[in-house]
């Protein structure tokens, strides 16, 4: 059975939870930052310092419309200004 359990406690059958799309698309439709592929460092970080975000925990790579990659912000810190974004750290 297809259900969904509220934090009224009410089960309802997923399809039919009042609101229950409304909800789900108000959060994953947050503001994060995007750059495209070829972006650099330094624009991730001007990017990061001009904006309001709703999460900025990540940069998401769009080609596009699509999304062809998450960066961490952390790995921004310790990245050459020239480097593209996409560099990866060797551990």
């Amino acid at each position: 059975m297809n259900t969904l359990e509220t934090t009224s406690g009410r089960v309802h059958r997923a399809n039919d939870a009042p609101g229950h799309r409304r909800r789900v698309a108000s959060r994953i439709e947050a503001r994060v930052p995007e750059v495209g592929p070829d972006a650099l460092v330094i624009d991730a970080r001007a990017l990061l310092a001009a904006g309001r975000f709703s999460y900025a925990g990540h940069l998401a790579v769009l080609d596009g419309k699509h999304l062809v990659g998450l960066v961490p912000v952390e790995s921004l810190s310790v990245a050459a200004p020239s480097w593209p974004v996409s560099w990866r750290p060797a551990f």
